[in-house]
This record gives C-alpha cells, structure tokens and sequence, in this order.
C-alpha cells in the first residue's frame, strides 16, 4: 500500500477514534462511571465494539469495558422494562453460569453502551493459546471442549444463541484451567424455527446457511463446535473458504495432520455432518465416550508450566539466562544488542513444555505479530448475512488449487498458474494461511 495512502487511512481512523472518546467524554453516564471505574488503555476491537481494560475503583478489581455504538446495534431486548442492546440482556441471563463472562455492569450513553465486565487474570485467548502450542493433544484439548460443550448447553437451557462460537471467543484462565465464552454481540434468543438473518464468522459457518440460506440455532452451533475442536486437534481450520465448506462432503473424511484417536474422529464426523439434522444434539456430545473417558485434571496437565512474576520476563537477560540454565523449553538467539533473532521449540508429548511464565506469551508471539494478525484476521472475518453473501456470489470465482498426478504436494494447473504469477491469488484473503490445501474442484457446482 502506498505511504500517503496508508497515511490517509490512519488519519481518518485517528480522527473517528477521537470523535468517539469525545462522545464517551462528554456523555452523562460516562460521568457516573468515572467515578468507579478507571480505563487504562485498548484490549482490542471486535466486530461489535471496541473493548478496554480498566479496575474498579473500590477495590482495584481487573476489568474489561466495552463500548458499542447505537448504530452499530443489530437486534434490541428489553431489560428491566428499558431497550436495550440485546448482548446486554443476553449476558444478564447468563451472569450466574461460571463458563460465561461475568458483566458487572452497564451503562447508557447518547452514542452508545459501556458495558464492564470481568477481566480474568492471567489468561489468554484460546486463539493464541492454540498459536502457541501449535496443536493441543487430546488430553488438553479434551479438557477444554467438554468445558466449551457443558457451557454452550446451559445457556441453551436459558434459551441463550451464542451465534459466534470460535476460539478468539473463549478465555482461558492460566492458574484454574476454567474457560469463559466472551462476546455475545451477535447472541440472540433460542428459537426451534430457523433463523432468517446472523452474524457469524465465515469458516465456522455450517454449509446449509451458504446453500439454503437456513440456519437452525442448535445444529449450526454442533457444526462450530466441531470446527472449533478440528482446529484445536489439528491447529488448523478444516476449510479453506465457503465453497470449500459447501463441497467438503464430496471429497471424503477431511484429512487429519497429527495423530487422533478414533472416537475423537467420531465425534468430529457427527459434529461436522453435511445433513444438519443428523449431527448430535448438545446433550449427546457430552456423553460422547471420548468426553467421558477419563477424567482430567488442569493441575496434571499444567504440570509443565512454571509460575513467575511478569517483570521478570521483561528482561531479555532473565530469558537468556533460563535457556542457558536449561529451564526454558524456547531457545533464543540475540543479536549484539541482547534481542532475541529467532527461537525453535522442543516439542513434549505433543504440547510445548513451556517453562517461562504464562503471561510471557504475548512476548513470546511478537516477532510473528504479523503472521498471526493475518491469521486471525482471515478466520474471523464476519459477514452480515445474505446482502454481503449475495454480493460476494456475484464476484468471479478465484482460481483453485487441484491435484497434480505424481506430485506430492498441491500445485496450481499451469494455467492457473500464469494467473496467479500475473498478481491473482489462489485463495481469496488471506485464509489459506491458516490452511494446507486440500483437493478442490473446479467450479464446484451446488
């Protein structure tokens, strides 16, 4: 991108940015909340709303505020006779369910809603966790989902959609093992009939949105667990892109890119059935055999992870001196100023044996920032429903990567390949990082 129009870009964001504080500045009911809560800086920006870490005046408790603006509110509810976004009233059914993000409490501003909730510490994403490691072994993996199932099933039981079930969506708590569901902007009331509009994330999308344009709340979230568990197994999402999802039936079982049990295997292929209406309720999942197997304890698969102060990371010296000593499961290289140049892994028993301190992650993944930015950026792409669907059908189908006979990798056709040496791309976005290329038709017909 050219400089004067990347500047253009950052002056216009700085401006709408400031525009916004101003807003929440001069807002009456940003003036009750500065007088228990204190901001601190940006967490981060979502589809629905710009996200801030902040304490609680009264006693310094850790939080998360999120502000969203009334034009951005796609679906309204009723609290306590008052209109409110629906994530407001969502949230407030699920305040009592410990796998559900705690919202402490809300307020009303002219442009929008400040919504505190709480911010565990320390934890991570589930997201970067996965980046992480890689790839989760089973055990680790089991662990987590079966928390991820039981928590999807009791908020359907408070008739509770979530709607945007994936990873960057569940926070892990470092010390207890215990997950939390974030994010409920696009979350609405359970409902048996279908639903006529959403707002999801593509490549957890199940086929019959794409080709019917039928969304049933239920079997659609069975299908985003499954995509959740394949990428928690494998570290990869299982398709490319919505044709891929679309046609993924017609070319056999999806492949698999480290060892999996064969119940594992199972339940991924009920959750992630072309036929809705044949993949298991929330119920069964739970009494999977390969959920009720064993029982597991955070504290044994923890084992491997050393407790320490964040300071301590801070200094490339401490780091340096852990890989010397041993302790450290990622060798650094530095360069003449002490900064780290590069580092490998060593894998154990198919997770990292990590020996630095949880909270050093962030630290860890700063040299890939862009990598991974990319990376989240293709998976989380949101769409609102079928006016953005339609649009994107219209556009020309990109050339797709196919099988060549006596290759052991995928290449592209040599026509294919002049096309994209011309400056076309095999994959639209930048989704087929997060993949490797699986065998796909040309111009699949559906």
């Amino acid at each position: 991108m050219p400089l004067p129009v990347f500047a253009r870009k950052m002056q216009k964001l700085a401006s709408q940015q400031l525009h916004q504080l101003k807003q929440l500045l001069t807002g009456r009911g940003f003036i009750k909340f500065k007088r228990l809560y204190k901001i601190k800086g940006e967490l981060g920006q979502g589809g629905f709303g710009i996200v801030y870490k902040g304490v609680r005046l009264s006693d310094m408790l850790p939080v998360a505020v999120k502000f969203i603006e009334r034009r951005h509110v796609r679906e309204w509810g009723r609290l306590a006779e008052q209109r409110v976004p629906m994530e407001i009233c969502m949230l407030t059914r699920c305040n009592q369910l410990s796998g559900v993000i705690t919202l402490l409490d809300w307020f009303s501003l002219p442009e929008g809603y400040l919504l505190v909730m709480e911010r565990p510490t320390p934890c991570i994403d589930l997201f970067d966790f996965i980046q992480q490691q890689k790839y989760l072994d089973e055990s680790l993996a089991k662990y987590l989902f079966s928390q991820i199932v039981k928590t999807i099933l009791d908020c359907s039981k408070l008739l509770v959609l979530h709607r945007d079930i994936k990873d960057e969506n569940i926070l892990l708590e470092l010390n207890t093992g215990r997950i939390k569901l974030i994010d409920f902007g696009a979350a609405t009331l359970l409902k048996k009939s279908r639903y006529q509009d959403f707002q999801s994330t593509r490549l957890y999308c199940p086929p019959e949105w794409f080709l019917h344009s039928l969304y049933l709340g239920q079997e659609a979230t069975v299908w985003s667990l499954g995509v959740l568990l394949y990428n928690m197994l494998n570290g990869r999402l299982p398709f490319l892109n919505e044709r891929d999802i679309c046609t993924s039936h017609l070319l056999g079982p999806l492949p698999f890119y480290v060892p999996v049990s064969r119940e594992a295997r199972e339940l991924l292929t009920q959750c992630l059935n072309f036929d809705p209406f044949s993949r298991p309720t929330l119920e069964q999942l739970l009494t999977h055999p390969w959920l009720t197997k064993t029982e597991i304890e955070w504290n044994k698969l923890n084992e491997h992870y050393r407790n320490g102060e964040d300071e301590y990371f801070e200094d490339e010296e401490n780091i340096k001196h852990l890989n010397e000593s041993g302790l450290a499961s990622e060798e650094y290289s530095y360069n003449s100023k002490g900064r780290e140049e590069g580092k490998s892994h060593k894998m154990f028993g198919g997770c990292y044996s990590m020996a630095l301190h949880v909270n050093a992650i962030p630290k860890i993944w700063a040299q890939n920032s862009s990598q991974t930015n990319n990376r989240r950026n293709a998976q989380t792409a949101h769409f609102g429903c079928q006016k953005q669907r339609k649009e994107e059908e219209n556009e020309e189908t990109p050339p797709y990567s196919i099988l060549r006979p006596g290759l052991r990798q995928f290449e592209l056709c040599p026509h294919k390949q002049e096309e994209t040496e011309a400056g076309g791309s095999v994959d639209s976005g930048t989704s087929s990082a997060l993949h490797s290329p699986r065998i796909m038709l040309n111009n699949p017909k559906f």
